[in-house]
C-alpha cells in the first residue's frame, strides 16, 4: 500500500510517521510533531509542513491503516484491496 499526507505545522518543527501493527488486520500510521532547531521565517504566503510518505507491503489480512496524531484518529486508509489512498486529508499540528 502507499499513501501520503502533508501535516502543517511551526516553521521550528518537523513531522514523521511511524506505522505500527495494532491488531489481525489493523495497523496504526502515528504522526508525531517535534521541535527542532531550526531558525528562521518561511517564506511570505508560504506556509510551513511537511509531506510524509508512506509505502509498506502488508500482510494478506490487513484491512485498514489509521492516521493518528496525538491519540486522535485523523483518517481511516482502507487496505483491504492492497493499495489504499494516494493520498489522505491535510493535517493541521499547530494550534
Amino acid at each position: 500500500m502507499t499513501s501520503n499526507v502533508t501535516v502543517r505545522h511551526a516553521a521550528d518543527e518537523t513531522a514523521t510517521l511511524r506505522l505500527v501493527h495494532v491488531s489481525s488486520g489493523l495497523y496504526a500510521a502515528h504522526i508525531t510533531v517535534e521541535q527542532t532547531d531550526k531558525q528562521g521565517s518561511p517564506p511570505e504566503g508560504c506556509t510551513p509542513g511537511t509531506t510524509l510518505d508512506l509505502s509498506a507491503t502488508l500482510p494478506g489480512n490487513a484491512t485498514e491503516v489509521r492516521l493518528t496524531h496525538e491519540g486522535e484518529v485523523v483518517a481511516t486508509i482502507d487496505v483491504s484491496d492492497g493499495v489504499g489512498h494516494d493520498r489522505v486529508p491535510v493535517v493541521n499540528a499547530s494550534a
